[in-house]
């Protein structure tokens, strides 16, 4: 095992191949829809690791504009949203890592696969070339990649609504 750096040399967001369990998400305390998003997006940006639940719930709410008040529920929303794959079961107090995000901005664009999804946002400038796979995400760091994943660019189409769009902007 490599030595950890110290404390004051680490990013808030880490490795997690020892991945850390959060006391409580974000998406607990403030699991609904309505005025309880805005609370929540407020929340995640006090956070120095998320959760997977607090990612799905952000992603949730970024692509489809609600959710569920449980974790089984929204697990089971990104499930047919095939925003996750029918067999994904993490728990939902582990910290996230910028590949599983990747999966899951992939599964939320209509015309893509999951292949190489990690790829796919780093070449959709979504996710920073520099963060490795296995990197943890904090709050305002989740926030900044969903508005760039959502968000639509003039010099390449809307693959986040290109099914859904109404015009109108959605962002967390």
């Amino acid at each position: 095992a490599r030595p950890s750096p110290p404390a004051s040399s680490r990013a808030p967001a880490s490795d997690v191949a020892q991945r850390p369990r959060l006391q409580a998400s974000a998406a607990e305390a403030f699991p609904g829809n309505g005025a309880d998003q805005l609370d929540f997006f407020d929340e995640l940006e006090s956070r120095e690791l998320v959760s997977q639940d607090d990612t799905i719930h952000a992603v949730l709410l970024a692509r489809l504009g609600a959710s569920g008040p449980t974790f089984v529920q929204r697990a089971a929303i990104a499930k047919q949203a095939g925003i996750v794959e029918m067999a994904w079961s993490p728990q939902p107090r582990d910290a996230i890592t910028v590949s599983e995000l990747a999966s899951m901005l992939v599964g939320a664009m209509p015309s893509e696969t999951q292949t190489e999804p990690l790829a796919r946002c780093r070449s959709l400038g979504i996710v920073p070339a520099s963060w490795r796979a296995n990197r943890g995400l904090s709050g305002p760091e989740l926030l900044a990649v969903l508005a760039r994943a959502f968000a639509p660019r003039p010099d390449t189409p809307d693959v986040l609504h290109a099914e859904t769009d109404t015009g109108d902007t959605h962002e967390p």
